[in-house]
């Protein structure tokens, strides 16, 4: 569900931390997390993917190949040395 306006707080106090990095810019990282979250919701929408379209099995394959590439790209540029986590949970409660 995440902690309402923490992302807006965190680059008001830190701005440093929003910031674009290329390949070996970033040197030492061990341990790696990310969201999939906002990594399946970024991959799956798509200007031509409507959810309810994701039904159909040519979209699925699309979307998950968008979501591996992803991780795969975001992997290549951190190169974590000892964890990469990857955080998944269910939908908001209100959806249950």
């Amino acid at each position: 569900m995440g902690v309402p306006g923490f992302y807006s707080w965190l680059v008001r106090r830190y701005p440093l931390v929003l910031q674009q990095v290329a390949k070996g810019d970033v040197a030492g990282v061990d341990c790696f997390y990310l969201d999939m979250n906002g990594i399946i919701y970024k991959c799956s929408k798509d200007e031509g993917t409507v959810f309810k379209d994701l039904l159909l099995q040519n979209n699925l394959e699309e979307i998950f190949s968008l979501i591996f590439n992803y991780i795969d790209e975001m992997v290549n540029l951190i190169e974590p040395k000892k964890v990469l986590y990857l955080f998944l949970d269910g939908p908001c409660p209100r959806a249950k």
